[in-house]
């Protein structure tokens, strides 16, 4: 039951430019392009982090950080 079996889907990404706008409307400009900043860094690493696990079979770890995509997926209104 050890065996991984890659599942691929594409889909486009797609982003809720309300849910940005509100990020906008809620920090200021300034402190918002920060945040989005921020989050895209941090999902860009998380999206690194998780290639590494899968490719040294840390399946536990890697399903473990996966719900951290959704995350900042969600904050950042991606879809």
């Amino acid at each position: 039951m050890n065996d991984v079996i890659e599942l691929w889907q594409e889909e486009p990404l797609c982003l809720d430019p309300e849910r940005l706008a509100d990020i906008y409307l809620e920090l200021g400009e300034s402190q918002a392009q920060d945040t989005v900043s921020r989050a895209l860094h941090d999902l860009d690493f998380t999206l690194r982090r998780l290639r590494g696990l899968r490719r040294a079979g840390r399946i536990d770890c890697l399903v473990r950080s996966s719900g951290r995509v959704s995350s900042i997926s969600e904050t950042l209104g991606l879809s």
